[in-house]
């Protein structure tokens, strides 16, 4: 088989993929409220980045956390999971959540680490991630 020939039944497949969840979108649109807060969550998510008032602590604390970067890697797969519940995959839905779950844990872990590494030798500082201990 040639690359073209590859690539075209490539494309059918996923033709016809796009057609199936399209009609899924279709009916849970029509028919389920919430699916409308969903697609509202997409439209409207660039709002959970800052506006110019709080745009320097933004860059400055959020950006040099492992809790920011997580915040800011997790941003596209939210949407996705709006996404993928909005098609009807559940349970890709659930798996990518808790992903999300497992990162944020995993993130304010390591930044507790860091904070007692600096306690000890600075003293007084309070710790953020006293809720893991």
């Amino acid at each position: 088989m040639t690359p073209q020939k590859n690539f075209e039944n490539l494309k059918r497949l996923l033709d016809s993929y796009v057609n199936c969840l399209y009609e899924v979108v279709k009916e849970t649109y029509s028919s389920c409220d919430e699916a409308i807060i969903l697609v509202e969550f997409i439209n409207n998510s660039i709002d959970l980045f800052p506006e110019n008032k709080d745009k320097e602590y933004f860059t400055d604390v959020v950006i040099h956390s492992i809790s920011g970067t997580i915040l800011l890697n997790s941003f596209k797969l939210t949407q996705w999971i709006s996404f993928e519940v909005l098609c009807g995959k559940y349970f890709e839905a659930m798996r990518d959540l808790r992903f999300i779950f497992e990162g944020c844990v995993y993130g304010s872990l390591i930044e507790d680490l860091i904070e007692n590494k600096i306690l000890k030798r600075l003293g007084g500082l309070d710790l953020k991630a006293e809720i893991f201990k």
